[in-house]
């Protein structure tokens, strides 16, 4: 520190005290909707991220075999659940129920591997597969949002 300014009660600028007024910590008229919005397209890319990732997984799985098939979607199904519970236990409050996310982890996967396993008897082609697959899971995790909403398993 610089002792020039030791005695004059001077002090250089990025060491004075700042005015501070109270803030708030949330808009008083609760506007969040900008935070709304970005974190609803966060979830939108991730439940795609994890759809498209999880649908190839199955459909490249399935050349292989039944057996290969389950494997893979045990092993998604079981690394969902460990997030879901991670995210789950992280909660300041428990406000959404462990039920939710044991079906987010266990139906869309289950619901990709099924219609992927139909189409894959069909002989569809494997890009076919693969987006009827990513489909399937969208579609199906839509479905758990809406009946776990339902449920009041989840809350807004």
């Amino acid at each position: 520190m610089c002792r020039a300014l030791a005695g004059t009660g001077l002090r250089p600028l990025l060491l004075r005290r700042r005015l501070s007024r109270p803030q708030l910590k949330r808009d008083p008229l609760g506007s969040d909707t900008e935070v709304l919005l970005v974190g609803t397209a966060a979830y939108v890319v991730a439940l795609l991220a994890v759809a498209a990732t999880c649908s190839l997984a199955a459909v490249l799985a399935a050349r292989r075999g039944s057996r290969s098939l389950a494997l893979v979607a045990l092993l998604a199904s079981a690394c969902l659940l460990a997030l879901g519970y991670f995210d789950w236990r992280a909660q300041p409050s428990i406000e959404t129920d462990i039920k939710a996310y044991v079906l987010m982890g266990t139906l869309p996967i289950a619901v990709t591997a099924f219609a992927i396993a139909i189409f894959r008897r069909r002989e569809t082609r494997t890009i076919t597969q693969w987006a009827i697959g990513a489909g399937a899971f969208c579609a199906s995790t839509v479905a758990v949002l809406v009946l776990s909403l339902l449920l009041n398993w989840i809350t807004i």
